[in-house]
């Protein structure tokens, strides 16, 4: 049986550090109280590695059930899923994994130069992963079959073995199985053909949609329907509304009609604006940028923000 084991804990962009466009929300009671949290580095390396932290019953990890023959201080070749509450409303999704990770029974320290810090974790970054925000759909369950209260889940019960095996897909194959998908997906009449605009732009409006789908959403175009966005993207009770932009180089500068500009103002939790750069290229680049509530800014998934210049124009005529 895959050696498992499930970390719940606080939300965050990128688990780097605490900065002014990242801080940590939900994650229990120390967090509420302190503002801060020792997971709040997870996934910033160090020599190649993630030192990965957790707030575990009695401050210990039972590895026996993560192997049962486990009788040693630490266990080897264990997939840490890491967990948190999300803040688009989709209870406790997976945020990231370390593969072939090395678990603690208790804390180990980490010391070098004026870094000092616990862990109960560590993996070589190659073998590990941190989903970007809009990639965090997989829900896990909570109370009788799911995490319960504590932050470290060892879904070891004979009950659980298919959310196990569900976990399992979706981070070897990207598999997210999800009956609500299924049966959406049956009831949309997709457009064979909705894009008539240039080249470049139904290049980028495909790119986007397959980048979606990718993660488990449900795409539908509404660009006929003129409302300021070109694309719905639904994951259960989630709808992200997504404007595209078709570039022919690997340069980020866009137009946004009057109406889209007002709805990206308006409709800013849920609103995306997806720029695609070399469009036409074998490769194009996809580029998602979200509005950040901390710094009132259009950012990407590296915290890289958009400039804006509001343009006003004229129609003149005799």
């Amino acid at each position: 049986m895959e050696k498992i084991v499930f970390f719940n804990i606080g939300w965050m962009k990128f688990y780097r550090g605490q900065t002014r466009k990242d801080k940590i929300t939900g994650g229990g009671l120390h967090i509420a109280k302190t503002g801060t949290g020792g997971e709040i580095n997870n996934f910033k390396e160090r020599d190649g590695y993630y030192y990965g932290y957790v707030q575990p019953p009695k401050g210990k990890i039972n590895l026996k059930r993560i192997d049962h023959r486990c009788d040693n201080e630490k266990l080897d070749d264990v997939l840490v899923v890491w967990t948190a509450n999300s803040v688009n409303k989709l209870g406790t999704v997976i945020v990231g994994w370390y593969k072939n990770a090395t678990v603690y029974r208790t804390f180990h320290s980490y010391s070098k130069g004026e870094e000092n810090f616990d862990y109960l974790a560590r993996a070589k970054v190659k073998n590990c992963k941190l989903l970007l925000i809009d990639q965090r759909l997989f829900s896990i369950p909570r109370g009788k079959n799911g995490i319960g209260q504590a932050n470290v889940w060892y879904a070891d019960r004979p009950s659980q073995k298919k959310i196990r095996k569900s976990v399992l897909d979706y981070i070897e194959n990207g598999i997210i199985k999800n009956n609500y998908r299924d049966k959406i997906n049956k009831g949309i009449a997709r457009q064979p053909d909705p894009f008539k605009k240039q080249l470049v732009e139904k290049a980028a409006v495909k790119k986007t949609i397959k980048y979606y789908e990718a993660q488990g959403y449900i795409v539908d175009s509404v660009e006929k329907d003129n409302v300021g966005w070109d694309l719905e993207a639904i994951y259960n009770d989630l709808v992200l509304l997504i404007e595209v932009k078709g570039l022919s180089r690997d340069v980020i500068t866009v137009d946004l009609t009057p109406n889209e500009y007002k709805k990206m103002k308006e409709k800013r939790n849920i609103y995306r604006l997806s720029i695609v750069t070399e469009a036409l290229l074998s490769e194009p680049k996809v580029h998602i940028f979200s509005h950040s509530p901390e710094t009132n800014k259009w950012e990407n998934e590296e915290g890289r923000a958009l400039k804006i210049e509001r343009k006003t124009s004229a129609h003149i005529y005799l």
